[in-house]
């Protein structure tokens, strides 16, 4: 199957290690894809390209792995997220998450102004998922994440159940800050075993939902595994 983690946090924000650390690790996991999307805000977006570029370009180089450089909007007022997705996008960051409702403090309107936006690709740990969110993210292929990070882990069966009640797009990420959170195969496994994902349901969310991605950022498609 396409293994992939595409929620992945370095040193350049709340991680515990380089970039070119995370993305060997997840390489060494297996993964065929991987996005570094470490925590930012409009001030530093085009610093961030110009950190992760490099690192992402020499991985894919020289290990195979397919390497993103991406963002998570952080605690951003919910009114400007779909214009600063816009200017990520525009200084040349291809993967847009947008922190979710589900940690402490993020401002709620958040989840809705996400998927709202043309430019957001993923809306993490959305936390208590609405009808209105749900159905938005169907309606613009804005996929909700099923996280693999302990704090958010737990609500992932309740995000899911809703999602799939809207045919909401659903992915599986590890939102790692430390290379030992990195998805292996078996993590994903589990993971979407855990959120009550079984059967066509779980390869739609395991193998369709990063081909889907993929097409989406307009890349190549991925290997199969």
């Amino acid at each position: 199957m396409a293994f992939t983690d595409f929620h992945i946090h370095t040193l350049w924000s709340d991680g515990s290690a380089t970039t070119l650390e995370m993305i060997r690790t997840a390489h060494h996991n297996g993964a065929s894809a991987v996005a570094i999307t470490d925590h930012c805000g409009v001030g530093g977006l085009r610093a961030l390209v110009e950190q992760l570029s490099r690192d992402v370009e020499l991985a894919q180089r020289h290990w195979g792995i397919v390497s993103i450089a991406g963002v998570e909007l952080t605690h951003i007022p919910p009114i400007v997220i779909p214009d600063i997705a816009m200017e990520a996008k525009f200084v040349g960051i291809k993967l847009v998450v947008v922190h979710g409702e589900g940690a402490v403090g993020v401002e709620p309107g958040t989840n809705l102004a996400a998927v709202g936006s043309a430019h957001v690709d993923i809306l993490a740990h959305p936390g208590a998922l609405t009808e209105e969110v749900t159905e938005t993210a169907h309606r613009n292929g804005v996929y909700i994440e099923l996280s693999g990070r302990s704090c958010y882990r737990d609500a992932n069966a309740q995000v899911a159940s809703i999602g799939i009640t809207a045919n909401a797009p659903l992915i599986i990420s590890s939102n790692a800050h430390d290379p030992g959170e990195i998805l292996t195969e078996a993590l994903a496994d589990q993971l979407a075993e855990e959120a009550g994902l079984t059967g066509e349901m779980a390869r739609r969310v395991l193998v369709e939902s990063p081909q889907n991605l993929m097409q989406r950022l307009k890349m190549p498609p991925l290997p199969l595994r």
